[in-house]
């Protein structure tokens, strides 16, 4: 068999199904795109050594997919007889991977450049035929139909390659060498090499705020790490590294400037220095205990408290945190009290939540989560909750709207990024409210996520959702009942552009009219933006 057929010398080439194309159409550019980043993994396996072959295998399996992707890339037959793929799955598995690898990597302080050994160089370089592949992709996408999978899966697929670069050199001891950033150097790279660890935070905020209070999960699963950084040795998020005393230290002053309590915060922070000293004895698959009693109504608490779970993986100076947050409605401190004496087998007579807050326990040994769960469940009343099944299928609708609410939070401005979140929240409630009334198949469903369909679902839905007790994200109104400081703070920064600047906070309460000042970034205020009082002028 002849390998060269001579009928895409006038510059056209076949899709499935026999449709005739310039070679040059969007749809060629993509699926084109995608061989080639098939290609620079292959020549990344040639060059990974015999002790990467865990890599390898994943990085075949990541061949395999791609692939797959090319074939429904290159048809545009509706006839064709090609089998839809589910790369949600595999989306997963790379986050549970770029999680675990990024647990044993150093900080990443600093933007380093692309390169290291032969293979971690050809990764880099994979990285970024990734990312020309997902543009022209998304370029084909604005003009005919594609599975928003395709999309999300090369998204992640190059913050996998990211990831792997940095392993794979750290395996063969390749020194990653740091940015030197010239007079001018520009900050276009910030998005290319952090995005990864700011976009799964930003999902993660988004998703835990719908769950926990649009939804009322009574469980939900997150990471901690325990290890060393400048500040020494000490509890901190996955994400950037942040010592969790550091988060709780902010918050308390963020309170105290609001003249808001901080009773509740200061007993977080106590708890968090007593667990970072029980964590510097612990075993590998020791169990932490620590609960989250109701909060005061007053305060704008919702009627419910947490119990923190979790198992210790590791040894020594760097511990992986696998912990469950199980959500109690209406439980009091006597039933705090008898549950954690069952769990911990350590008697405790604490009389206020705070007592709890401030004390969390290191339990030698394996207890899984089934057995606390069921502990509680005799000890706390539970409704029975479906909202884990309807949230699953909620967010399964709306993961590629939240993936472009993510790019937009990036270039557009606190209006828009506002009303689209909101748009968000609506259409959740929305699609809840279909579901539990067993409507699945009356829901109509915005499929298709680019630009004019987010546009219409931010028309429809753009308005402000409900409050709820104990909200503390964009549409609420207080702080979360949760532990760790869960103030989804990446997901209000993104949105309302708070961070601090050379001043200070830029969110204060005016003392006089109890309004809520926005500073502009770097300026100063002369006087209330509300009431025109002077109290605040800073």
């Amino acid at each position: 068999m002849k390998i060269y057929t001579r009928t895409g010398d006038k510059g056209q080439t076949s899709l499935f199904g026999g449709k005739r194309v310039g070679k040059d159409d969007v749809r060629v550019e993509a699926y084109g795109t995608i061989d080639e980043l098939n290609s620079a993994i292959g020549l990344t396996i040639a060059m990974i050594n015999d002790k990467g072959l865990r890599m390898k295998n994943e990085l075949v399996k990541i061949q395999n997919d791609l692939f797959d992707i090319g074939s429904i890339l290159a048809s545009s037959s509706k006839t064709l007889n090609l089998k839809p793929i589910t790369l949600k799955s595999r989306v997963t598995e790379f986050e549970e991977l770029i999680d675990e690898l990024t647990e044993k990597l150093p900080q990443l302080r600093n933007f380093i450049l692309p390169g290291g050994g032969k293979a971690g160089a050809s990764l880099h370089l994979a990285r970024a035929v990734c990312r020309r592949a997902e543009r022209r992709v998304i370029a084909l996408a604005k003009k005919e139909q594609v599975t928003s999978e395709i999309i999300i899966y090369l998204n992640r697929l190059s913050d996998l390659l990211f990831t792997i670069a940095r392993f794979v050199n750290q395996q063969e001891k390749k020194k990653e060498i740091i940015w030197v950033k010239s007079v001018s150097g520009s900050q276009a790279f910030n998005v290319e090499y952090l995005q990864n660890v700011y976009d799964r935070e930003l999902r993660d905020d988004v998703i835990s705020y719908l769950g926990e209070y649009r939804f009322n999960l009574q469980k939900y699963n997150y990471q901690l790490r325990f290890s060393t950084g400048e500040d020494g040795l000490r509890l901190r998020d996955i994400y950037g590294g942040e010592a969790l005393s550091s988060k709780a230290k902010r918050a308390i002053e963020k309170r105290k400037r609001f003249g808001e309590p901080v009773a509740r915060e200061e007993a977080e922070l106590w708890g968090i220095i007593s667990l970072e000293d029980q964590l510097r004895f612990a075993q590998n698959g020791d169990t932490i205990l620590w609960a989250s009693p109701t909060g005061p109504r007053e305060e704008g608490y919702g009627n419910y408290g947490f119990l923190y779970a979790g198992n210790v993986l590791g040894s020594g100076q760097s511990l992986h945190l696998s912990m469950t947050a199980i959500r109690i409605e209406q439980p009091t401190i006597a039933q705090f009290n008898q549950a954690f004496a069952i769990l911990s087998g350590i008697r405790t007579d604490f009389d206020s939540a705070e007592d709890f807050l401030q004390s969390p326990r290191l339990v030698r040994g394996y207890i899984g989560v089934d057995l606390i769960e069921e502990v509680l469940h005799q000890q706390f009343s539970f409704a029975k909750n479906k909202s884990e099944t309807v949230f699953g299928k909620v967010m399964n609708k709306l993961s590629p709207m939240v993936e472009e609410f993510i790019k937009l939070v990036k270039t557009a401005g606190r209006k828009e990024k506002l009303s689209t979140f909101y748009a968000l929240e609506n259409y959740a409630l929305e699609l809840k409210a279909r579901y539990d009334s067993g409507g699945e198949g009356r829901v109509i469903f915005f499929d298709d996520f680019y630009d004019y369909r987010l546009q219409e679902l931010v028309r429809r839905f753009g308005h402000e959702p409900p409050r709820v007790a104990g909200s503390c994200g964009p549409s609420g109104k207080t702080r979360s009942n949760g532990l760790f400081n869960r103030d989804f703070e990446l997901l209000r920064r993104a949105i309302f552009d708070l961070e601090d600047d050379d001043f200070g906070s830029r969110q204060f309460r005016c003392p006089d009219c109890k309004e809520t000042n926005i500073r502009p970034y770097n300026q100063r205020l002369p006087a209330c933006q509300h009431c025109g009082s002077t109290s605040v002028a800073c």
